[in-house]
This record gives C-alpha cells, sequence and structure tokens, in this order.
C-alpha cells in the first residue's frame, strides 16, 4: 500500500504535469494560449481513459466518454500552471487531488 500512495501521490503527479503542463502546454502557448490551453486538457483527458477503450479483450470506444469528468481537473490544472508559476504549483494541485481521491475510494 506504501508504494501505491507514493505513486499515486508523488511519482504520477510530477511525470503527468511535467509532459502535459510544462512540455506540451508550455510549448504550445508560444502560439497561442488558447491552443495550450485545448491541447494540453484535451489530451491529458485523453490519456486519463484510453486504457479503458482496450479492457476486457474487446475495443469499447464509448469509454472515451469518460474523458468529460477529466476536463474540469485537467482545464484547473492547466489554469494553476498558467496563472502560478512555475511546474511545482499545479504539481502540488494534482497531488491534493489524487491523496483527496484515495482516501476518498478507502
Amino acid at each position: 500500500p506504501a508504494a501505491t500512495v507514493v505513486i499515486l501521490v508523488v511519482l504520477m503527479p510530477v511525470v503527468e504535469e511535467t509532459l502535459f503542463r510544462g512540455l506540451l502546454f508550455g510549448s504550445s502557448r508560444r502560439y497561442s494560449r488558447a491552443l495550450g490551453y485545448v491541447l494540453s486538457t484535451l489530451v491529458y483527458a485523453l490519456y486519463c481513459v484510453w486504457q479503458f477503450v482496450f479492457t476486457y479483450g474487446q475495443v469499447d470506444f464509448r469509454y472515451l466518454l469518460l474523458f468529460i469528468q477529466y476536463l474540469p481537473m485537467s482545464l484547473a490544472l492547466t489554469w494553476c500552471y498558467d496563472n502560478g508559476g512555475p511546474i511545482w504549483s499545479p504539481i502540488a494541485l494534482h497531488m491534493v487531488i489524487n491523496a483527496v481521491s484515495l482516501v476518498r475510494s478507502l
């Protein structure tokens, strides 16, 4: 259980925020802030649900609709990075969100 907590609450936010906010949003907002928001928000939301499409040995694209539940969080994390300064602000917010989700699921 301790390893799960470390992965979910510490490592995943660091990796995901570095990739989706730092790299994707950071590089695309040079061209357009709106493009950065759209790309970062949508790609992250789809990333969160893509594996469900291929579960149980079948392909079921209806699972992609689950990405809707990740849009508000993804948008908030992108806004946090855009307005909060360094990458550590969305990482911290993501850690809190994951910790709360983990506690609620237990």
